[in-house]
């Protein structure tokens, strides 16, 4: 799920600067990317700010507790190129493009913040420039396969005065 939200922010980048494949997913101890221009994306946290929806759902004959919520998830984003590139991309969250994006790919921007960080180094040993921190909504869907009584026998007995009843019921999921 994570790297499903890191995805849809690398091409939300991509898109927004107008470059593709000019985003990198950030990951400790990897090497820098061999181009000299690009922007590093890493998700810093997640976090459900309010209740979620549960409920019972069949697919394929199976039954699941599916899990439904908002989810707000915060990012990283890195530039190599400076305040301009940052500046490209802050800008663009209202474009026709990057809101389409955003509609088609359950994202959505909520606010950002831009962090003067020039001197930084990561333990990657990224030379950071200028970055921005990113906090979006996505949906989580959940499923966890549940069990399911397939067939049940009921036994008893009941008396009635001086008589006794025996009493058995099968129960069978058709």
């Amino acid at each position: 799920m994570d790297s499903d939200n890191i995805i849809k922010m690398m091409k939300l980048v991509d898109l927004a600067v107008g470059q593709p494949k000019y985003a990198f997913e950030m990951q400790r101890n990897s090497p820098k990317p061999k181009q000299q221009k690009f922007a590093g994306v890493k998700m810093l946290d997640e976090v459900n700010p309010g209740r979620d929806k549960v409920e019972v759902v069949e697919v394929d004959d199976e039954f699941y507790e599916r899990t439904t919520g908002v989810r707000l998830v915060t990012f990283q984003v890195l530039f190599t190129e400076g305040p301009v590139m940052c500046s490209r991309f802050t800008s663009s969250f209202r474009t026709a493009a990057v809101l389409d994006y955003m509609r088609q790919s359950g994202l959505c921007v909520l606010r950002h913040k831009r962090i003067d960080n020039k001197s930084l180094t990561l333990e990657t040993n990224w030379e950071i420039r200028e970055s921005v921190v990113v906090e979006c909504l996505f949906e989580r869907i959940i499923d966890n396969p549940i069990g399911v009584i397939a067939k049940a026998r009921i036994e008893g007995e009941y008396h009635e005065g001086d008589t006794l009843i025996e009493l058995q019921t099968d129960i069978k999921e058709p």
